[in-house]
């Protein structure tokens, strides 16, 4: 069964601000996720909740629920940036 995939708004606007030639990547990758939001190259955060995929130098961190088969992206950005609060 495939999950939703839903945005928060502050990752709403991170997908809006990235580069044009980086938003379908990372807007595919989000898509995917709803097939499988554990694909083989995410990553458990460690010292917070959630998980990581990676597109090239950008990271999405994102929530799953499977209770409601839902997938909550909350942070899109470089990877030198997201993981700062």
């Amino acid at each position: 069964m495939a999950y939703r995939v839903a945005l928060t708004p502050a990752a709403a606007k991170n997908l809006d601000d990235l580069p044009s030639v980086l938003r379908p990547r990372v807007a595919e990758a989000l898509r995917k996720l709803a097939d499988n939001p554990r694909p083989p190259k995410c990553k458990k955060l460690e010292g917070q909740t959630g998980y990581r995929v990676a597109v090239g130098d950008y990271r999405i961190l994102y929530l799953i629920d499977d209770r409601t088969k839902t997938v909550t992206a909350y942070k899109i950005g470089h990877r030198r940036e997201v993981y700062r609060d």
